[in-house]
């Protein structure tokens, strides 16, 4: 037997009627057949699907870490909780607009974060907000 004689397709012998009808099942097969789902395989495809639902509809979160004044701007350190943090973002502190007008990692600025990113954004206010670290702030 050659080498090349290995790698050729066989013919093989016709399959079991076992795998038929996995085969069918997988494929959709067969006009009289049913494929019953137990309750526990239900049960935690739902909360599967549920946990998705909830990520999408995340909020967008930034635990602040470090405060610091620079001028015109407050420059927050911290990590995003949820969601997503992008420019021109606005949050109400202490019944105070504030807005994101710059991100960034490291020294690198950024477009956005995303969730557990950590990273330094820049808000402008026209009255400054009372921040305070472990804050909380909801993006919108």
């Amino acid at each position: 037997m050659s080498f090349l004689e290995l790698f050729k397709k066989k013919d093989s012998a016709p399959p079991a009627l076992e795998q038929k009808s996995e085969e069918e099942l997988i494929l959709g097969g067969g006009e009289n057949m049913e494929v019953i789902i137990p309750n526990h395989v239900k049960d935690a495809k739902i909360a599967a699907a549920e946990v998705f639902m909830e990520k999408k509809s995340a909020k967008n979160i930034f635990k602040v870490t470090g405060i610091y004044d620079v001028g015109v701007h407050i420059m927050l350190t911290g990590i995003v909780s949820s969601g997503k943090l992008k420019n021109k973002m606005k949050a109400k502190v202490t019944n105070k607009d504030i807005v994101v007008e710059e991100i960034k990692i490291g020294s690198s600025t950024v477009k956005e974060l995303l969730a557990n990113e950590e990273g330094t954004v820049f808000v402008k206010a026209k009255h400054f907000p009372v921040i305070r670290v472990d804050d909380e702030i909801e993006f919108k």
